[in-house]
């Protein structure tokens, strides 16, 4: 389920329900590999990435799921 032929990316291991990765389409063991169009080397690069970046401002993703790169777009919301 989580191979993939990439040597960087944010894999998702579990989405919230109702939250904005769901609403964008993101699906546990999907793996985020660019985000506001620059690679993402891992999990904490991509939480770094959101964190630059304010609640209401939309965010471009690549994501690899299942051999297809999909391109999806989250809304940031404030972190509760």
């Amino acid at each position: 389920m989580y191979d993939f032929p990439l040597d960087r990316g944010a894999l998702i291991t579990r989405v919230e329900a109702g939250g904005p990765a769901e609403r964008a389409g993101i699906e546990p063991g999907d793996v985020i590999t660019a985000a506001d169009g620059r690679p993402v080397k891992d999990l904490h690069h991509l939480h770094d990435r959101m964190a630059a970046r304010k609640a209401g401002d939309s965010f471009p993703l690549q994501v690899w799921r299942n051999g297809h790169m999909l391109t999806l777009t989250a809304v940031l919301e404030e972190y509760r």
